[in-house]
């Protein structure tokens, strides 16, 4: 048995252990221990067994292995860690061992010191870039550079200067653009255009809707 916490007998259900055939599976806890028979007798206290553990781990990886290939972790020191006490640190190297499982001195968020078990905590932290990486979500390369268009195109239209004069089709004059950042400047503007016929009053209130439609900001034309 290569867990040298628990007297060298056998695991215990919650140790958190790592599988030696396959360290990249990373951090599994044990959830059942299973006896096999491996012979049978009439009489039952004759009857030998050998024990496997039933050991989950991470993205829902469950193995049934013997206890030869598995190694007993240990947290080291200020090492970041998840638990029902939410999120902090390893306090202290010592640990206390009970029955085969380990209890850390715990350092929460909040600066108190309180004793965990093994058991009470889920998982390391990892920021989400590690997260990421670990379980390879990326985007085929056409969705990233679809995303990042839509991206600049949303921040690009909901900037506080008016940006639908850029993709006119129309040629514009200098009096139609000046209303038009007259009114897209302001917040609940209430204007009345006057200008004479033919300056292009229909134009600059086109401008000014479309630039609402591209900010979310026009519910009811």
């Amino acid at each position: 048995c290569f867990n040298i916490y628990c007297q060298g007998s056998k695991f215990n259900i919650g140790n958190l252990v790592l599988y030696r055939l396959n360290k990249n599976l990373g951090l599994g806890r044990i959830i059942r221990i299973i006896e096999v028979p491996t012979s049978k007798s009439l009489d039952a206290e004759d009857t030998q067994f050998f024990t496997k553990y039933k050991v989950f781990f991470n993205n829902n990886i469950i193995k049934i292995t013997f206890p030869i290939d598995l190694v007993h972790f240990v947290f080291d020191v200020n090492e970041k860690v998840v638990s029902k006490h939410g999120t902090g640190v390893i306090n202290s190297k010592d640990f206390i061992i009970k029955d085969g499982t380990i209890s850390y001195e715990f350092l929460k968020s909040d600066s108190k010191v309180v004793q965990i078990y093994e058991s009470e905590i889920q998982s390391k932290y990892e920021t989400l870039i590690e997260t990421l990486i670990k379980r390879q979500k990326f985007d085929p390369s056409l969705n990233f550079l679809l995303k990042y268009w839509a991206n600049l195109f949303h921040t690009y239209y909901t900037s506080y200067r008016v940006k639908c004069i850029t993709n006119s089709r129309l040629s514009l004059m200098p009096h139609q653009v000046n209303v038009a950042h007259r009114l897209a400047e302001e917040y609940f503007s209430r204007i009345i255009l006057a200008d004479e016929v033919g300056l292009g009053k229909t134009i600059e209130a086109g401008i000014y809707v479309k630039e609402m439609m591209a900010r979310n900001l026009a519910e009811n034309l």
